[in-house]
């Protein structure tokens, strides 16, 4: 199957989904849920459409979990230990580190993105852009842009 023709996942891969997600970030406190009691699947499934080449990285890791899985004789990823589960996540990680490493990054940013997260965090709930961060007032501002400005425009008009 064509990865493009992959937009949502299974049930059960959207269940397996959720439990990777709560083994890949666990709840921290009561500010910090787990990642999938927070419903970062809905991010990764989001992903599968609009991130080229991302259906085929969350398949691959979501495959070489439910293999694993498979092998246990268990169906679900839910049905293992605690501990199996991270032994689980360890593999896969370490059977394709750089598949792992996109899929991961994707689960950090559907995180971090929730709009619950970043005020716990001490950031506003908005994107940084058009308004930016605050930024501390700095003394020495002008010596450290004065080289920019000497520099001049290195840009061309449009």
């Amino acid at each position: 199957m064509d990865e493009q023709e992959i937009t949502q996942f299974t049930d059960g891969q959207r269940a397996n989904l959720c439990t990777l997600l709560d083994v890949l970030m666990p709840a921290w406190g009561d500010a910090f849920p787990a990642a999938g009691a927070l419903g970062v699947a809905v991010f990764i499934e989001a992903r599968l459409a609009d991130t080229r080449g991302f259906a085929q990285v969350a398949l691959g890791v979501l495959s070489r979990g439910a293999a694993l899985v498979s092998a246990a004789g268990m169906q679900t990823l839910d049905e293992l230990a605690p501990a199996e589960r991270v032994a689980l996540v360890r593999h896969v990680e370490a059977e394709d580190p750089m598949t792992f490493l996109a899929f991961l990054t994707q689960v950090y940013m559907g995180y971090y993105t929730n709009p619950t997260i970043p005020p716990q965090l001490g950031f506003p709930d908005r994107p940084p852009q058009p308004l930016g961060h605050k930024i501390a007032e700095d003394d020495n501002l002008e010596e450290l842009l004065a080289p920019v400005r000497q520099r001049g425009r290195h840009y061309r008009e449009c």
